[in-house]
């Protein structure tokens, strides 16, 4: 469960850029009507750790429906260019109002945003959590929750599991989820490589 407001999260990074170690997520106190606090766990612009950016650089305001959304650009200009030449994606491990952690992907210079909507969704699977998961910019949480239900917790990034949705890019797949040891993790991994959902 979670060690609230301490939340451990570890990004996993691929072509063999060393494992980030465990960091405290930032709470954010919500302006107006809203009672609760945002926090960013952590976040990947390709595999480049930019959570103290997101953290320090978002935005928020309210929709028209009335719900309270934060925003970012996934942008090299904020970030820097980790890929120079290819497109790539800002993914954003966050919990709002102390509702459940969730994952949000956007593309490069697409503006990346989440509201505060209450929801309740989210896979157990044995000992694992599975809170959301992206191949490039494509929900891929029922596919792995899937595997996992059939046995397989160690997911390879891969088309042929995916499916090759965004064509001609490199796709990185991101999971969002909690091992059997109660930690929650931010796994971002390239192309043929593996995330391990019970470390």
């Amino acid at each position: 469960m979670f060690s609230y407001p301490l939340v451990c999260i570890i990004g996993i990074f691929v072509y063999s850029v060393p494992m980030v170690s465990a960091a405290t997520a930032r709470t954010i106190a919500v302006p107006g009507p809203f009672v609760g606090s945002l926090k960013i766990y952590r976040a990947f612009f390709y595999t480049l750790d930019v959570t103290t950016i997101v953290r320090n650089k978002r935005n928020l305001r309210i929709t028209s429906a009335g719900n309270m959304e934060f925003y970012i650009m996934a942008a090299n200009t904020l970030f820097t260019d980790p890929y120079v030449g290819y497109a790539k994606t800002l993914a954003v491990a966050y919990q709002f109002n102390g509702q459940l952690p969730r994952l949000v992907v956007a593309i490069e210079n697409q503006e990346l945003s989440a509201d505060n909507t209450a929801s309740s969704k989210y896979y157990a699977v044995s000992d694992v959590k599975i809170y959301g998961a992206y191949y490039g910019p494509t929900d891929v949480t029922a596919a792995v929750a899937t595997l996992a239900q059939a046995g397989t917790f160690n997911i390879q990034a891969s088309n042929s599991l995916f499916g090759n949705t965004w064509s001609g890019n490199t796709k990185l797949l991101a999971i969002f989820y909690q091992n059997p040891a109660g930690d929650d993790k931010l796994a971002v991994v390239g192309p043929g490589s593996y995330v391990n959902m019970k470390t």
